[in-house]
């Protein structure tokens, strides 16, 4: 009665241990794919949100550049400014 059999390590082994084995791989699995999908898509998104984000600076620089020039009001400088805010 107070034994452990090998029966019992064979019962413990598909009970315990294969169960928590598969459930690791497939947990295993998940994080890889989703690391590689994240790589993937914030490789090519990034490139595009920096080339976004850099288009975006420089047109505010501009319009900048045209209020301190005087070749635009200060009404005009805050109407396109929020447009070009409001397009990102």
């Amino acid at each position: 009665m107070g034994s452990f059999s090998v029966w019992h390590g064979i019962i413990v082994l598909f009970v315990v241990l294969i169960p928590a084995v598969f459930v690791a791989g497939i947990v295993w699995l998940a994080i890889h794919l989703s690391r590689a999908r994240r790589d993937r898509d914030g490789a090519s998104g990034s490139s595009a949100l920096s080339h976004l984000g850099v288009d975006v600076a420089n047109r505010l620089a501009r319009l900048g550049e045209l209020l301190a020039e005087g070749q635009i009001t200060q009404e005009e400088y805050d109407r396109q400014r929020a447009a070009i805010i409001a397009g990102v």
